[in-house]
């Protein structure tokens, strides 16, 4: 297995990249800073997507991407707190019925 963790900085204008190298070939992507809102779409022919995004500010959101013959769910989530932001996902191999956890967070500078 093999994950590629990002802070994206905005991830509509790199759209892009994610057919190229390490994205492409990554099984598990960990993004931070997508700074999508609720409207905006992704979509990858081998990636289902789980996500969170800031409704009350500009900036942030989380992604993870696994591959679509894995199962998963959302366990744990946070959005709306304005410093923290928290997305866990489960997710359960059809081969090797293991669990495994990825999760991702974002802690902003607090002044």
């Amino acid at each position: 297995m093999s994950f590629v963790q990002w802070n994206c900085r905005s991830i509509s204008n790199k759209k892009i990249w994610l057919h190229q190298p390490p994205f492409s070939t990554a099984n598990f992507w960990i993004f931070q800073e997508t700074f999508f809102k609720a409207e905006d779409n992704l979509s990858h022919p081998n990636k289902k997507f789980f996500r969170t995004h800031r409704s009350n500010r500009l900036g942030g959101g989380l992604l993870i991407g696994i591959p679509k013959n894995i199962s998963g769910r959302v366990i744990y989530s946070i959005e709306n707190d304005p410093n923290l932001e928290v997305l866990a996902v489960e997710i359960q191999s059809k081969l090797h019925h293991h669990k495994h956890l990825c999760t991702t967070w974002f802690q902003h500078c607090i002044h």
